[in-house]
């Protein structure tokens, strides 16, 4: 019952109270981790109780337990996301007066509205079985039978292209997305923070809006809105870890090389420029720093960081 010890500081942006539930007493940490455990796992099956007190009272926790999340971290529109996913749960009788006057009679509508049901239903579910198993990311054993039933049926030579190619046309449209989960944790913090230099020596930092980027400063709260580049960013330290040699993603380069060469369109999207009024850098890096909540005693520091790497090569402005 540890993963709360580590939670507040290493999701991906924290916010103010975030500092203050991480230094909170160590059994309050513990009572988290064992909540979620029961809400999230045999509570879950109240959805299905035999009355609508069951249906309720876990609709009623579910919110409580995103209000807290919310509370300590900033995820945006999830949080509002999740609250809609369990609102179904509710019984028509429980909802305002003018909502239950708002009835069908399906006995009207013949073979149509199953007929469109099916016809939405089935596309929808071809297209999430792709996705669903890109998600396992190899870490699912295919079981016997189906790798019996894959030999009989050649699903893999003759379904699963089809499946691939109508989720590849169907993505071009725009008109449904995947949504990934966190499948796990971590148990540290590395941050990116972006660099310039005239000679390499001396390094002057960017800082993002949402994202830590300076150790002096308190996290943000935007509830409601986090921005896609900072949430994005949140993600690479990871591959870095494992990969530390490796070639960064195209589209961080391309952001390095449009901040490298003052694009106000990439730069619009950062919080702190340091050379705004000078020139520009010749240099650009990506310095990788390990982040931490600092202690309670600490006077104004609200994170300690350590210096461990560079992601990617250091860039250099060619000379006009």
């Amino acid at each position: 019952l540890t993963a709360m010890d580590v939670h507040y500081w290493t999701q991906p942006i924290p916010n103010k109270l975030s500092w203050y539930f991480h230094h909170a007493p160590k059994q309050f940490h513990r009572y988290s981790t064992l909540a979620t455990l029961i809400i999230e796992g045999p509570l879950c099956l109240l959805a299905f109780g035999p009355t609508f007190v069951c249906r309720l009272f876990i609709v009623a926790v579910n919110i409580g337990m995103i209000l807290m999340i919310n509370l300590s971290g900033n995820y945006c529109f999830l949080g509002v996301m999740t609250v809609a996913h369990t609102l179904p749960s509710v019984d028509d009788f429980l909802w305002p007066q003018v909502l239950q006057q708002v009835k069908v009679d399906s006995s009207s509508c013949g073979v149509v509205v199953p007929l469109l049901s099916w016809l939405v239903a089935l596309p929808y579910l071809a297209m999430s079985v792709v996705p669903l198993w890109e998600s396992t990311k190899g870490r699912a054993r295919i079981p016997d039978w189906a790798d019996w039933l894959d030999e009989k049926l050649q699903i893999s030579s003759s379904v699963w292209p089809l499946l691939v190619n109508w989720r590849t046309y169907i993505r071009r449209y725009k008109c449904c997305n995947t949504i990934g989960k966190f499948g796990n944790m971590r148990t540290y913090r590395y941050e990116f923070v972006v660099q310039g230099s005239y000679d390499q020596v001396e390094w002057r930092s960017f800082r993002f809006k949402h994202k830590p980027s300076d150790p002096n400063k308190a996290p943000v709260y935007t509830p409601g809105h986090v921005s896609r580049l900072d949430w994005r960013i949140w993600f690479l330290p990871s591959d870095w870890k494992r990969y530390p040699n490796g070639e960064p993603v195209d589209w961080y380069t391309n952001m390095m090389q449009s901040i490298l060469h003052r694009d106000k369109v990439v730069l619009d999207l950062l919080d702190f420029d340091p050379f705004v009024g000078r020139d520009p850098p010749r240099y650009l890096r990506t310095a990788v720093y390990e982040w931490k909540f600092s202690p309670k005693a600490s006077d104004s520091a609200w994170w300690d960081i350590q210096h461990k790497g560079v992601y990617g090569t250091v860039l250099k402005l060619p000379r006009d």
